[in-house]
């Protein structure tokens, strides 16, 4: 399978995913390939988003983030921000609650 072709379908399902649960998604066009448009996805007009697909993503993160919301990583002795993991189920509740909170703007 070609890269690209199997990157293309992981974008449109996001897409369609988002779709399903009523967040507006769409492909960026280019699909990450220049620099004035990063990322595959925009999310509801507002953020950029990088779409991976793997045959065998790596487990540790599922299994810290286990039976909660929310995982924060910080990386030892480096200034940079956290990062968060989350579940999908998690990811639509937010978008919801962003999205009740910005409905008419």
């Amino acid at each position: 399978m070609k890269v690209k072709a199997k990157g293309t379908r992981a974008e449109r399902a996001m897409v369609a995913l988002h779709e399903k649960e009523g967040i507006e998604c769409k492909r960026v066009p280019g699909s990450g390939a220049f620099e004035m448009l990063p990322g595959d996805l925009r999310v509801e007009r507002q953020w950029q988003a990088e779409v991976k697909q793997r045959k065998n993503p790596p487990q540790t993160l599922d299994r810290w983030l286990a039976a909660n919301d929310l995982l924060f990583i910080r990386e030892d002795g480096k200034p940079r921000e956290p990062r968060v993991y989350m579940t999908w189920r998690m990811y639509v509740r937010l978008m919801k609650a962003w999205q009740e909170v910005h409905w008419n703007d």
